[in-house]
């Protein structure tokens, strides 16, 4: 997955925009950048011609036909474009190329809903159909969306970056009683109308803080707070940044859709997994080959009840077992919240896989273990005096010479996973 090093429009505003209509375009320094990716994502697809490329590039808007042709041709990919207004709260339409076959596909994968098309400047415009995100749900710092904004009857305008130095440019004559000083004129001159602002704890207008902006962008919060990145480089980084969101969105489709043509995919996300944890766990134990296996006359059995309901149905037995432990151990099986550890679970589900030396572990888990005498090896495991007895040498001559014959002895008795 490539996307572009850098995007067709540079920092000064209009490169393919409305603001000025004699920006440089491809023949500036940033537009420059994308024929030599074009050329190096060409070179490289060639040379490895065995893989399959999926790519997702974003740029803002284009308003020239022929910059639209130029650009998916050298991508090999037709744009769309998805809005961020999607979500509720903020403006951001952004063309997007990514290699799928739309017409192959029928529904939106998060909703399980039939794909949701329209169209912008004579492209096709696809819909998210999230629910929209509401000023409850983020972080705001004390102020307040703007009314229309948090009623979704309007959105906040597209983040753009902002003015190259501190000086800015003064706020419009109409609304600079009522903002503070330290609000200079940073942005384009719609962020300054007042549906756009918001309204801090003391009623003045204030700017969407970049604790917000990263939390539109789908960012988590102090994203963009990073080693030493400065105040001012926070906004410019957020205005140029994809708003997560979509990006994870279209990434969907990429996932499900983006294959070669003449092979098959899956065409939605399970809702939930096709085989439990539980399922999973014993058919790889009945593939071992070191001794395990389920036993016939209860693993499909077990197979099909999930772990909670087993809990559930065999709650009597497990108090009665609780019941019956020494003291000291039913502490240790005790927890915080009031429940037992599910030991009696645990053993029938080992038990199903045709665990090796079980009942040796049983006794001990349910027992304690023994601190003299014999001790339950267990399956598999090495007696512990082997490993221990050179690490405590009757002399110092004897350090000198069991180092290399010992750790040969162990590694043979442990085996090649020691």
């Amino acid at each position: 997955m490539l996307p572009h090093p850098g995007s067709l429009r540079s920092s000064v505003p209009g490169l393919f925009g409305l603001i000025k209509e004699d920006g440089p375009g491809l023949a500036g320094d940033e537009g420059s950048k994308f024929p030599k990716f074009a050329e190096f994502l060409s070179s490289l697809e060639q040379e490895l011609s065995q893989w399959h490329f999926d790519l997702l590039c974003e740029n803002v808007v284009m308003q020239k036909s022929n910059e639209v042709q130029f650009v998916s041709e050298g991508l090999r990919a037709q744009p769309i474009i998805v809005d961020a207004a999607d979500l509720g709260l903020v403006n951001r339409p952004r063309m997007w190329w990514l290699r799928v076959n739309w017409k192959q596909v029928r529904k939106n994968p998060f909703t399980d809903q039939a794909l949701r098309w329209g169209s912008l400047q004579k492209m096709p415009r696809l819909y998210m159909d999230f629910p929209w995100l509401e000023s409850s749900d983020l972080e705001l710092e004390g102020c307040r969306l703007p009314g229309r904004v948090e009623k979704h009857e309007c959105r906040l305008p597209c983040m753009t970056t902002p003015a190259p130095t501190s000086e800015g440019r003064p706020p419009p004559k109409k609304m600079r009683s009522r903002m503070r000083p330290d609000n200079s004129r940073q942005l384009a001159p719609w962020h300054y109308d007042e549906e756009h602002m918001l309204l801090d704890a003391s009623g003045n207008l204030c700017l969407p803080s970049v604790t917000l902006k990263e939390q539109l962008q789908g960012l988590p919060i102090g994203y963009t707070g990073v080693g030493d990145i400065t105040t001012r480089s926070r906004p410019r980084m957020l205005g140029n940044a994809w708003n997560c969101t979509v990006a994870k969105f279209l990434l969907t489709f990429i996932l499900l859709f983006g294959h070669p043509e003449g092979t098959t995919s899956c065409r939605s996300i399970p809702p939930t997994p096709r085989q439990s944890a539980l399922q999973l766990m014993l058919s790889l134990a009945q593939s071992e080959h070191h001794g395990m296996g389920p036993v016939e006359t209860t693993y499909s059995e077990l197979a099909m009840q999930p772990v909670p309901v087993m809990v559930d149905d065999h709650h009597e037995e497990t108090q009665r077992w609780f019941g019956q432990l020494p003291h000291h151990i039913q502490h240790v099986y005790s927890q915080t919240n009031g429940y037992i550890t599910q030991l009696p679970i645990l053993v029938q589900l080992l038990k199903a896989c045709n665990f090796p030396e079980l009942q040796h572990l049983e006794a001990d888990l349910c027992e304690g273990f023994p601190l003299t005498g014999a001790q339950n090896h267990g399956p598999g495991w090495v007696a512990i005096s082997l490993i221990l007895s050179p690490l405590t040498p009757s002399s110092s001559s004897t350090v000198s010479t069991f180092g290399r014959s010992w750790l040969e002895s162990l590694l043979t008795l442990t085996g090649k996973h020691y």
